[in-house]
């Protein structure tokens, strides 16, 4: 996708060790009224051979097993020893992250086939039917395992009876793991809400909802017209996963919500004043940073809301009665899509939390957190795991990925051969 290709250009810094230097004579990067990226033609080559990290993107490494040892909290990003100033380090680790977060192709396949059973059920069940995926299935904003997203339009009975009969087939069918099977109408969008057996990827579906599919066209669009987005997103869903602060039904920030605070924080940051060239010089690790400062110091939201329409704003929640998180929905300004946060005051207090630890040179903080392993060299082969510096890799601080979940990415390849033979 554009926003993907445009962040691995940003990887191709001509300096990264220049922080944010802003002329006065810089034009805005976009236009506020329409949402179009300039012309590619128009920005200036990045000088790849200056770049510092520009061979941990060259690398093609083995996405092999990890024993299940003691180290159960893995970075498979770190790559060799640390070197250079610390934003050029953290801007490496997030160039790394990224790289190694992003789907597989076992990955996109083992969603797309299950996509593919999903929709040749419900074409029996409706002939006529239109099966769409929405949210970060289109948008790839994707975590090793998030759920996978469908819309079943063009149902012509009642909701609540279509959800029923869809429930009852899927468990027919042996699709499901057994007792997966749920219908959550309580959710201020209905859903059918199930395990996939092999993959073990859950399903939710919904049927004649159309709010997540022009939403994600919204998300699109933004994440095209902000490349710097994408890894912030990446980042802060796996910072909110990994606390168990993510998830909407218990009080958490959702992958929407945490999308558009990202996209409002980037157009209240100067970054959105440079050159659309320009952006190539600016540090991920420094707009992260500035993410968990803002968010967790200097945010009030209690009192501002915030909206991304027109190149976003704060404004002061006079008209509107909530003492929660307000995040207007660019599809539907009448609607808070922070609503369902009602623990933003913790999750608020997390992210000063990251900004403090981020930050820090203090031995005696670094010593206790947590250890963290890598499991590669320079060269891209394996290593026995060793123990991350914490002095010397900052990101680590914050995520990672477990043991179990890393050798879940990496036994996908399996499960897509049996669905393969399968004829699935």
């Amino acid at each position: 996708m554009l926003h993907i290709d445009l962040f691995e250009k940003l990887s191709s810094a001509k300096d990264l060790q220049e922080e944010l230097s802003l002329s006065k004579e810089d034009q805005p990067i976009c236009s506020h009224t329409k949402l179009s990226l300039p012309n590619s033609k128009d920005a200036k080559q990045p000088i790849a051979e200056k770049c510092p990290m520009r061979n941990l993107l060259d690398i093609e490494r083995p996405f092999v097993l990890v024993p299940a040892t003691s180290h159960s909290r893995l970075a498979p990003w770190i790559i060799g020893d640390c070197s250079g100033k610390k934003w050029v380090r953290l801007h490496q680790e997030i160039v790394g992250f990224v790289r190694y977060i992003s789907p597989t192709y076992a990955e996109r396949e083992v969603r797309k086939r299950i996509v593919r059973e999903v929709r040749g059920m419900c074409s029996d069940l409706w002939p006529g039917c239109r099966v769409e995926t929405f949210g970060s299935m289109n948008t790839n904003l994707l975590l090793p395992k998030s759920d996978i997203d469908i819309c079943v339009m063009n149902v012509h009975e009642d909701i609540y009876d279509a959800m029923c009969l869809l429930a009852k087939r899927i468990e027919d069918s042996l699709l499901a793991e057994y007792g997966s099977v749920r219908i959550i109408d309580s959710a201020k969008v209905p859903i059918v809400k199930f395990i996939y057996k092999e993959s073990q990827y859950g399903i939710d579906i919904c049927i004649n909802a159309e709010e997540g599919l022009i939403n994600t066209a919204a998300v699109c669009e933004f994440l095209d017209l902000y490349p710097m987005a994408y890894p912030l997103i990446m980042i802060v869903k796996m910072y909110l996963y990994l606390r168990r602060l993510h998830e909407p039904y218990h009080g958490g920030l959702g992958s929407y919500a945490t999308t558009l605070l990202v996209i409002s924080f980037l157009q209240n940051h100067p970054y959105k004043e440079m050159q659309y060239a320009d952006q190539k010089i600016v540090s991920a690790g420094i707009l992260l940073a500035d993410f968990f400062r803002f968010l967790g110091f200097y945010f009030n939201y209690t009192n501002v809301g915030l909206s991304i329409l027109q190149g976003g704003e704060c404004f002061r929640k006079t008209d509107r009665d909530t003492r929660g998180l307000l995040v207007e929905d660019p599809s539907y300004p009448e609607n808070n899509a922070g609503s369902a946060a009602r623990h933003f005051g913790s999750i608020s207090r997390s992210f000063e939390a990251a900004y403090m630890i981020l930050m820090t040179d203090d031995t005696n903080i670094l010593d206790k957190l947590p250890e963290v392993s890598s499991i590669g060299n320079k060269k891209g082969s394996l290593d026995e795991p060793k123990v991350v510096p914490h002095s010397e890799w900052r990101l680590s601080r914050l995520i990672w990925i477990s043991n179990q979940e890393h050798n879940f990415r990496a036994n996908l390849s399996n499960v897509l051969e049996t669905m393969q033979r399968a004829g699935k």
